[in-house]
């Protein structure tokens, strides 16, 4: 067996096994494979301690601890310069946005709400901005007064009497998310839409007295109304109402001469036709009489004469000729028997009854005063 010398690396510190065969020669380190010169046989060779396994991983240990270092320091450092950058950034978009809300102050003094309005959202929108507390803020106010300005536009628009635009401005008021007095707006929205509909209109003249179509075409206001409470909305449907005041006149003229008609053939009607007729022709022949104040005081209540003064103005006209109260009495209860009759016909409604009525009422009532011997009544 050949004798062997250990020599240690001079770059790891490893001990190497060589041959004497190897001496004076270059042999590399088993380990780090340095070179390392086996020096001849007869030169002292420097002691070295044996080879520990500490030494030999001293080599691994400094390369574990270089690739830790560069494992940890290359992420930190990109994360440093990335902060810088995002910092930049930020600061770059926070004097943008501040830039932006103060352009849209500026429109906000001039009420220009729609632009301020896009000024504050693209800042809004800015990537990276972290300074938007203001613009937020001015946002929602501009926001709330671009909508309560559509509601005073609509009020201005009623005003120069123009429903279509006020219309427009009440709906779009309505669908803003941003609107404080909703309330109000669909209750105006409401009465604008029944003062501008022709149906209602028509329905609404249509249910009107003829007196009041009178006063509503005399004085040019439209009869009080629970659901219009707006003066402008109310004026534009007074104005709605007068357009289609002599379409009614027409429409109940017409409707009148139908009714007409149809009393006058009704069997009612002929009987009192006939008994007007006999009545003058009796009339025409009587003779006198003196005054029962018995039968004058049923009379009176017959024909509802309660006043004192009234009674009065009669018993003055009845003093000119005696009455014949069992021909007054006869008058009075054949107008009661008429308008019973009439009644009890299904065929005609309750306008009809009135117009009946009416009729009725007007001849006996003439009857009576050519019964006292007025000339005048009798002639009308």
């Amino acid at each position: 067996m050949q004798p062997w010398l250990r020599l240690p690396c001079s770059r790891c510190g490893a001990g190497t096994i060589f041959r004497v065969r190897h001496a004076g020669r270059w042999r590399r380190c088993g380990w780090c494979k340095a070179p390392v010169r086996v020096p001849p046989i007869g030169k002292p060779v420097n002691s070295a301690p044996p080879p520990t396994r500490h030494s030999r991983d001293s080599c691994w240990r400094i390369w574990a601890l270089g690739a830790v270092a560069a494992l940890v320091l290359v992420p930190v450092t990109w994360w440093v310069l990335h902060e810088r950058e995002r910092a930049r950034t930020a600061d770059h978009a926070n004097q943008v946005v501040i830039a932006k809300v103060e352009e849209a102050q500026a429109h906000v003094s001039r009420q220009r709400w729609d632009e301020a309005a896009t000024l504050l959202e693209a800042a809004l929108a800015m990537d990276r901005a972290t300074k938007l507390d203001e613009a937020r803020t001015l946002l929602d106010r501009v926001r709330r007064e671009r909508a309560n300005a559509l509601l005073a536009a609509a009020d201005s628009a009623l005003a120069r009497r123009r429903p279509a635009e006020a219309a427009d401005l009440l709906r779009r008021y309505l669908a803003d998310s941003h609107a404080t007095e909703c309330g109000r707006a669909a209750k105006l929205q409401e009465e604008l839409e029944f003062a501008t509909s022709d149906t209602r209109a028509l329905a609404h003249l249509r249910g009107l007295s003829y007196a009041a179509l009178v006063d509503l075409a005399q004085k040019g206001t439209p009869p009080e109304l629970d659901g219009i409470t707006h003066p402008d909305v109310r004026a534009m449907y007074g104005e709605k109402l007068r357009s289609f005041l002599l379409d009614e006149f027409q429409r109940r003229e017409r409707d009148h001469a139908r009714r007409l008609q149809n009393i006058r053939a009704s069997p009612a009607f002929g009987e009192l036709r006939d008994f007007v007729g006999l009545t003058r022709h009796r009339l025409a022949t009587r003779g006198g009489g003196e005054i029962n104040y018995r039968l004058l005081g049923r009379l009176f209540r017959e024909l509802n004469v309660n006043g004192a003064v009234e009674q009065r103005r009669v018993l003055g006209k009845l003093g000119r000729q005696p009455l014949d109260y069992e021909e007054a009495e006869k008058i009075t209860r054949v107008r009661a028997d008429l308008k019973g009759r009439f009644r009890a016909y299904a065929e005609f409604d309750a306008t009809d009854r009135e117009i009946f009525n009416w009729i009725v009422d007007r001849e006996t009532d003439r009857l009576l005063q050519e019964l006292q011997g007025s000339p005048a009544a009798s002639e009308s």
